[in-house]
């Protein structure tokens, strides 16, 4: 009896052993299979993502040359990877009528930075910054402003005509932002601009500020302001003329802009009107605006109120 149970106990050991080394290949396969399920399913997501990722962009069907307009048969669908994420498609419609910034190769992929919207882009064209431009709150990058100048007899004309706003900031006391305004000027602009700066300055209640196109497909108005030749001759006979001038109108719109802050702040209805704090707080702001407007008279500066 104990050799038979003995080679029961044997059989049984090979069997178990015969099982586990069977069993092993199977396993093995098994991993071998779910990790290549997973690699499969990862790549499949990455697939899918980069493919979410693809945008619908243009690209030219042809060369196109600087300030050329761009028309529909001059440009192509395509679904892109943009690996630039500062980049981004624009739509037929923000391109169509548009011009070339500069000589373009086919293919190329169409976006906001290569081209321009209006007449030839000129070669004195530059971009300039202004701070003595009051301008409304609802102002964005992108809008169409004219520039106009008001005088104190109801007189009001425009400066620049149809201005796109390529950046602005508000004038901001805690977060040290003054009162910005970037727009490309030609030459012509410049000088034409710099006239109206210093008839404001040497005219009592002048002011120059902007004012927003409804729509950007509207037509530009025309200058109407009259360059004045005696403030020409005075810019030539006097090349610190205009920089004492732009001093002043900063100035003077930062102490407007501060004042229109602290009536909003506590209310004050600036006709006068249920409250009695306006008169106070104008009063301690000239109190403590009073160094710095001696230390523009030191300068030959002077505020024109």
């Amino acid at each position: 009896m104990s050799i038979i149970r003995q080679r029961k106990k044997h059989l049984i050991k090979a069997s178990l052993l015969g099982g586990i080394v069977v069993l092993i290949p199977f396993v093995v396969l098994v991993i071998y299979l779910l990790l290549l399920l997973q690699s499969s399913n990862h790549k499949l997501q990455m697939h899918q993502r980069k493919e979410n990722e693809r945008s619908i962009c243009y690209s030219l069907r042809k060369d196109m040359d600087a300030n050329q307009i761009i028309t529909r048969t001059d440009i192509k669908e395509v679904s892109v990877l943009l690996p630039d994420k500062s980049k981004k498609c624009i739509t037929m419609n923000e391109i169509l009528g548009k011009r070339a910034k500069l000589s373009l190769s086919k293919n190329t992929l169409v976006t906001d930075d290569l081209i321009y919207e209006g007449s030839i882009l000129e070669d004195d064209l530059r971009l300039h910054n202004y701070n003595f431009i009051k301008f409304q709150d609802k102002i964005k990058i992108g809008d169409f402003i004219d520039i106009r100048i008001s005088f104190p007899n109801g007189a009001d004309f425009i400066l620049l005509s149809k201005k796109k706003v390529i950046d602005f900031s508000n004038y901001n006391v805690e977060q040290k932002t003054s009162n910005s305004l970037w727009m490309e000027v030609s030459e012509e602009e410049i000088l034409r601009l710099s006239s109206a700066v210093v008839d404001s300055y040497h005219i009592d209640g002048c002011q120059i500020y902007a004012i927003l196109y409804v729509e950007d497909t509207q037509e530009a108005s025309t200058v109407t302001y009259p360059t004045n030749r005696v403030v020409q001759d005075l810019m030539k006979k006097d090349p610190n003329i205009l920089r004492k001038a732009t001093n002043v109108l900063e100035s003077n719109l930062r102490k407007e802009l501060e004042l229109e802050r602290l009536y909003n702040k506590v209310g004050y209805n600036k006709t006068g009107d249920g409250n009695e704090n306006g008169d106070v707080l104008e009063s301690n702001y000239n109190d403590t605006d009073s160094q710095a407007l001696e230390e523009n008279k030191e300068n030959g500066i002077e505020f024109i109120d």
